[in-house]
């Protein structure tokens, strides 16, 4: 169900300031998302630094190539959003040819097609954190590629074990607790001892790991899929299911399976031109992936068929509804087949 998180004002100040001092911003930056303001993602890295550097450009309601034709009239220096949305983008049919040389940072143009003096990084927050907790600086080492950065500042990290609660060592996953000036103030109706640890740690439920003290998300406590009895993380099938090409999205459920318990569903959104079957998907698979950890469920859609929130994020709830009624389809066929 959801809940209310309290902020102060203060919190919200603070994050856009420290978003605008992590990155050199300059007064002509001109920053978009296609985060909702209403939403502390939008909010804090996009609408609110706009008071300290720079300003964010406003494109609601267009997506696809007239969002392009937005972005490159508008000449937007900073793009800011999650990686799905973006690659629908830059797999426009209309992206290429296109001058995006205004960009220097961001997630707009892959590392290394546009200007030298690019800015990249990945953020990873929460509602309860009033946005990032962890921020990459610009200048962070290949070696590190893929991590969230280290802790931003006055926000405080710990990695402990799911089970024990004991903090674990650098380099061990378990899960992400996080105190600092930018944690919310409570919950709407909940009383403070049951939002918070003792010492004021909120447990995020993420499952990361830190080196180098960098932090390294692997999946949430409640995603992880118990699979012929062993763990799988949604987040590693996730990436080798991308890293076969062609690929705008790939979202990893557990599917419930009444002879294994679960089973690894994916739901996954081509490229226009891009066409999948699930046999080839699993073969592929399983050349960079455990048996059974290859997805058993799988259903190909286009990324506008992608049921999304709100929030502009996947719907999680129906995706994993139409992988359960593709499963039990493909039981009831398995069944209806003779014996031999």
């Amino acid at each position: 169900d959801p809940k209310g998180v309290i902020h102060s004002h203060g919190a919200f100040m603070r994050q856009a300031a420290k978003v605008a001092a992590t990155y050199p911003y300059v007064e002509d930056d001109r920053v978009f998302t296609p985060m909702p303001f209403f939403w502390v993602g939008g909010l804090t890295l996009t609408l609110l630094h706009g008071m300290h550097k720079g300003m964010a450009v406003i494109g609601s309601g267009k997506s696809g190539s007239a969002l392009l034709d937005f972005l490159e009239r508008e000449r937007v220096t900073y793009v800011v959003g999650w990686a799905h949305l973006i690659k629908a983008l830059t797999s426009d049919p209309t992206f290429p040819g296109r001058d995006f040389s205004s960009i220097r940072g961001g997630c707009m143009v892959e590392p290394g097609t546009g200007p030298k003096n690019q800015m990249f990084g990945n953020a990873l927050g929460m509602t309860e954190t009033c946005g990032p907790h962890t921020l990459s600086p610009p200048d962070y080492p290949d070696s590190l590629a893929g991590s969230f950065g280290p802790p931003f500042a006055g926000m405080e990290l710990k990695i402990v074990d799911i089970e024990t609660g004991v903090e674990v060592p650098e380099g061990q996953t378990g899960e992400l607790l996080v105190r600092g000036d930018a944690l919310m103030q409570g919950m709407v109706k909940i009383e403070r001892e049951a939002v918070f640890e003792p010492d004021g740690f909120y447990r995020t439920r993420d499952v990361c790991s830190f080196r180098e003290g960098y932090l390294f998300f692997h999946g949430r406590c409640d995603d992880m899929i118990k699979a012929s009895g062993a763990n799988v993380s949604p987040r590693e099938v996730e990436a080798a299911i991308m890293a076969l090409g062609g690929v705008v999205q790939a979202i990893v459920l557990k599917v419930a399976d009444e002879r294994r318990g679960n089973v690894v569903g994916a739901v996954i959104a081509l490229e226009e031109g891009t066409a999948y079957e699930a046999e080839w998907l699993r073969r592929e698979l399983a050349k960079s992936l455990s048996s059974y950890k290859v997805p058993r469920v799988i259903i190909t859609l286009k990324p506008s068929e992608i049921p999304m929130m709100s929030s502009g994020k996947a719907d999680r709830r129906k995706l994993g509804q139409m992988l359960e009624e593709a499963h039990d389809r493909q039981v009831a066929a398995a069944m209806a087949q003779p014996a031999e």
